[in-house]
């Protein structure tokens, strides 16, 4: 077995916790194997937290927050000590990538784009930061004046998915740290690796003790995090299920919580869109990633006059994919990140037979390669939006193409859904695309394409989560708002 050294990933303490401001080992010496997605083999092991280590990590975020400087300095003193956090991370742009591409298979293209987001999510919480007004007076009907302060809202858990670590992490951290909050960062087990550099990046800059804290944690763990009293919000990345059960967790005891959840995205075609240039875009963004990702735009609605060319011009740019290991040359897409996944992938495909959608490409697991967890890219044709492979999250590379009598009836059908994070429209008329934008119930919605900016607010209406990532409202989710009422 491999150390991270020779991936070209430089992690000091992956045997540790870092939890106080310092690398400690686990009470009970317990360590999680990472398998790597492209051979099936064990690349390394890190250190797992039990649940008394989790409680201390709380607990130090806990005393960091109610008696340490870190709420108490001025917001510019913050943010300038986020500015030497944010380059100790850049500093390590070519380990991130790598990280990635390691735990989760993503492409060296896909990489490049994914790190330069994740690191945007600091100084894009940096800027919202410098321009953001904590304290503001206002006129009052009962007071000489009145100041609404908006103060830090306590101890976060910043709990990410596998998919994308450093994305999701990195955008829990800079709003909550820019508004003063302690951190206790809880990523996923299939890819730890980019929150144990964001700690030693943490530790870098020089940022108070107990300010952030990292702990790998299994499900019973993870249970405490979440659980813990001392806990005053929940930032949460993942699927509808967990995510719902924090919500009730959190509702006992009227604890706060962000959610971005699950999706089953819909891509409508319009007739005045070119069918080869769609058939080009659908097929380059169902296979980003393997097509786990949760805005991926897995439901295809276009007019029943032209649903059998589409789906024709979609299998030809399918039989294009070439898939593989992300370091093997040529390869378009990579594996799934477990073989627990792939297995559940090849379910919903055969649910999807069973169910009378037509396979017109892909299916099964590509010929010749048993090592790792593939699948070939899916195309089901004439799907009845009401069938399981429509309406379940399959986060994976599973395309339906849906038949719509007119452009009404396609809206209808894109709204048919329990989610609602992420949709587009395919149009040359941009007036027509705002237009259909704003009958579609999902928190982003993008022309012509999986088109998604993190800088702006991010979220779901419906089964696809509570509150907004990015942008001013990412910011408030980490402030409480307080009036003060003074004379004069």
């Amino acid at each position: 077995m491999k150390s991270f050294e020779e991936y070209g990933i430089r992690i000091a303490h992956s045997n540790k916790l870092f939890i106080d401001g310092t690398w400690v080992a686990p009470l009970h010496g317990r360590t999680i194997d990472l398998v790597s997605p492209a051979s099936g083999e064990t690349i390394g092991t890190v250190a797992e937290a039990t649940i008394e280590d989790v409680d201390q990590a709380v607990r130090a975020a806990r005393a960091a927050f109610d008696d340490g400087p870190w709420p108490r300095m001025a917001p510019a003193d913050r943010i300038a000590l986020l500015y030497k956090f944010s380059e100790a991370l850049a500093a390590r742009r070519e380990e991130l990538a790598s990280a990635w591409m390691l735990q989760v298979g993503a492409l060296p293209a896909m990489t490049e784009r994914g790190v330069t987001n994740g690191l945007a999510q600091i100084t894009n919480a940096i800027k919202v930061g410098e321009a953001f007004k904590f304290a503001e007076t206002c006129a009052s009907r009962i007071a000489d004046r009145a100041v609404i302060v908006r103060e830090p809202i306590g101890v976060v858990a910043a709990i990410s998915a596998w998919n994308g670590s450093l994305l999701q992490l990195a955008g829990k951290l800079g709003p909550a740290l820019v508004a003063g909050c302690t951190v206790v960062m809880k990523p996923a087990l299939e890819s730890p690796l980019e929150a144990f550099i964001l700690a030693e990046c943490v530790e870098a800059a020089g940022l108070p003790k107990g300010v952030v804290s990292l702990v790998v944690a299994d499900r019973t763990a993870s249970e405490a995090l979440v659980s813990n009293p001392r806990v005053d919000k929940v930032s949460f990345t993942g699927s509808t299920i967990v995510g719902r059960h924090i919500a009730e967790v959190c509702a006992r005891r009227l604890s706060h919580y962000t959610l971005e959840l699950g999706g089953k995205s819909a891509a409508i075609i319009l007739d005045d869109f070119p069918i080869e240039r769609a058939a080009k875009i659908l097929a380059g963004t169902i296979t980003a990633l393997s097509g786990q990702l949760c805005c991926m735009l897995s439901r295809v609605i276009v007019s029943r006059e032209r649903h059998d060319a589409l789906v024709l011009a979609i299998a030809a740019e399918l039989e294009k994919v070439k898939v593989g290991a992300p370091d093997e040359p040529g390869v378009t897409m990579g594996p799934i990140v477990s073989a627990r996944q792939l297995a559940n992938i090849l379910r919903y495909i055969d649910r999807g037979i069973r169910d009378g959608a037509r396979l017109v490409f892909g299916g099964s697991r590509p010929e010749g390669m048993e090592r790792g967890f593939y699948v070939q890219p899916t195309l089901f044709a004439n799907v009845d939006n009401h069938s399981v492979i429509a309406q379940e999250e399959i986060f994976g590379p599973v395309m339906c193409v849906i038949a719509a009598q007119d452009e009404d009836d396609a809206i209808r059908i894109a709204n048919e859904s329990d989610y609602g994070l992420h949709g587009a429209v395919f149009s040359t008329d941009s007036d027509k695309a705002y237009a259909v934008a704003k009958r579609i119930r999902t928190g982003s919605f993008g022309q012509n394409g999986m088109r998604l900016d993190f800088s702006l607010p991010f979220g779901g209406y419906k089964q696809s989560g509570v509150g907004r990532d990015g942008g001013e409202e990412g910011l408030m989710n980490y402030l409480l708002t307080k009036t003060v009422l003074l004379d004069a």
